[in-house]
């Protein structure tokens, strides 16, 4: 189909060859084809929240590998882009442009001030960041730590040096986004297209793991209202326990399994008693600080089938599993859409720091003209609705034909349907579109309501050639 979103990329990339082509600089021209790098890329997913909210740790766990810091250094005070490369090390961008190399995957110390960095870039030979995404870290909010929040916003707000996440989890702790967690989603651009909620620490919610209620269910709970309250700002809310995950993927010995398993009969308070006190095993001691105390009393009956039977059953219970399906789908389908959006917008902003300025947003222009960029508008006529009209019925109708990658679910129809059924479901769409224009008083509705009968006249158009 012409307008599938796997055809997004051609076009956007054609934009940035001819874009390229109309700067003056050598280093307009270089950060454009680095652009023009990323379409092709593997997708970026960014990671926000509080800081000390359990964002690198959960890095850890999605690639799979302890690299990034989880202590108080000064790598957690600056944004860092985790992507594959050999040998490990550590580049640290100044605002100048000057790049310092450094021979550690985590240095305890970046070689310049803090407050002359921009951002960081680890390399690391992961297969994950080769074959599925690439990571940024950030250091997250803070009423105190001033250096952190601005890296933060500098990354995801302010269209820093970074590239810009195609999709972004934002972690929260207790069950509730705060008032200026919910500000900086939305400066940050977050909607039901690009932004997962996740509640961090799910294995210590409410009463915790001696409470009537098991945590899990409780954060559960939590990522259900917050779904219903905040659905302006995201489409999925995954309770997640990080560090469960993080020691799922990095590794679990045998050892610590079968030492784990030989526990299955104890009672759980003479457990937790004897942890507390300090008087457990030593491997038992290091398990606990690795997947805390839900993971060792409810992960007994799982270590009795071993470290593999042990990791599969951590890496589901953590909630690692349903976040890599809710990142997935993300990527799936509108993934290419993402990507040609991101690198869009960014263009876009550059042109107006450009000399070249006038001949790029013409160029911009002429390109949003090709039906197959129209994907684009159905993005922003989402984005626009869940910020004005986050209850409009339309939203559905948007995140329905965002998600459909064939002309007959994008009108509605079962696949197979013959021409005659596609066009005549096309237009009865475009017919609904047009008598609710009719009745809708909102401006944002009534604007994508153009949008959706664009999308039907499009589909329609399909079957006549």
């Amino acid at each position: 189909m012409e307008d599938s979103p796997a055809s997004v990329i051609d076009i956007v990339t054609s934009l940035l060859t001819s874009a390229a082509s109309v700067v003056k600089t050598t280093d307009e021209k270089r950060w454009i084809d680095q652009l023009a790098e990323r379409l092709v890329g593997v997708p970026t997913i960014g990671l926000a929240g509080r800081v000390s909210s359990g964002k690198s740790t959960l890095v850890n766990a999605l690639v799979g590998a302890q690299v990034a810091p989880t202590d108080a250094g000064e790598c957690t005070r600056v944004a860092t882009l985790y992507e594959c490369g050999a040998p490990e090390c550590f580049d640290v961008i100044g605002f100048g442009g000057q790049r310092l190399r450094l021979p550690e995957l985590a240095p305890a110390q970046l070689g310049m001030p803090l407050d002359d960095i921009d951002f960081a870039v680890a390399y690391t030979p992961q297969s994950r960041l080769r074959d599925r995404y690439r990571v940024i870290d950030t250091p997250g909010l803070s009423s105190h730590e001033i250096t952190s929040e601005r890296a933060t916003r500098r990354a995801l707000v302010d269209h820093g040096g970074l590239p810009q996440p195609e999709v972004t989890l934002f972690l929260v702790e207790g069950g509730h986004v705060r008032q200026d967690e919910a500000e900086f989603m939305r400066a940050m651009g977050a909607s039901r297209v690009n932004t997962i909620l996740v509640i961090s620490r799910a294995d210590i919610a409410g009463d915790g793991v001696m409470g009537e209620e098991d945590p899990f269910d409780v954060a559960t709970r939590h990522a259900q209202r917050l779904l219903h309250e905040r659905r302006d700002l995201a489409s999925a809310a995954i309770p997640v326990a990080g560090l469960m995950a993080e020691s799922a993927e990095v590794g679990i010995s045998e050892h610590e399994a079968a030492t784990l398993a030989r526990l299955d009969g104890v009672d759980e308070f003479d457990l937790m008693a004897d942890i507390d006190g300090g008087s457990a095993d030593p491997t038992l001691m290091n398990l606990y600080t690795k997947i805390g105390l839900y993971g060792v009393v409810h992960g007994r009956l799982a270590a009795s089938g071993g470290a593999i039977r042990l990791s599969d059953w951590l890496i589901e219970r953590s909630g690692l599993q349903a976040l890599h399906r809710a990142i997935d789908d993300r990527f799936r389908l509108t993934g290419p859409v993402l990507k040609a959006r991101t690198a869009l917008d960014a263009l876009q902003h550059q042109a107006w720091r450009s000399s070249a300025r006038a001949e790029i947003l013409t160029l911009i222009e002429e390109a949003e003209l090709d039906p197959r960029l129209h994907c684009l508008r159905e993005v922003v006529a989402l984005d626009r609705l869940v910020q004005s009209a986050p209850t409009s019925p339309l939203l559905d109708e948007l995140e329905r034909l965002l998600h459909s990658d064939n002309t007959e679910s994008r009108v509605g129809v079962a696949a197979g349907s013959g021409a005659d059924e596609i066009r005549d479901a096309a237009i009865q769409r475009i017919s609904s579109c047009r008598t609710m224009k009719l009745t809708t008083f909102s401006g944002v509705e009534r604007e994508a309501l153009t949008v959706l009968e664009r999308s039907y006249q499009l589909a329609m158009g399909e079957v006549a050639r």
